[in-house]
């Protein structure tokens, strides 16, 4: 694990380096200046991180894996625009790299 890999990881589930610090409990600057390389991080801190970036990414991929898991009562269909539909939303996460297969 390395800090480029896990920049590129966040990026492509596009968790903001402030969500990143918040829960893993380090320094916002601090994750910046490990994504650009300007620091030589300590273990527990690239540790930290992958936690987050994991458990970001686990919550995708059971979001994606069954939708119906919506809070009782939760109008699904008003979360998407009048005319527009999850197509496009299910596609961006895949253009964005992600392993997560598509729902059919």
């Amino acid at each position: 694990m390395t800090p480029e890999a896990l920049k590129v990881r966040a990026d492509r589930i596009r968790i903001p380096v402030r969500t990143i610090a918040q829960r893993s409990g380090l320094d916002e600057m601090t994750v910046h200046r490990i994504f650009r390389g300007d620091v030589d991080p300590r273990l527990s801190s690239l540790q930290k991180i992958d936690g987050v970036i994991a458990a970001e990414e686990a919550a995708i991929r059971s979001a994606l894996a069954d939708p119906s898991d919506a809070s009782p009562g939760e109008d699904r269909a008003s979360d998407t625009p009048p005319g527009r539909s999850e197509v496009p939303r299910r596609a961006a996460v895949d253009r964005a790299g992600s392993s997560i297969s598509k729902i059919s």
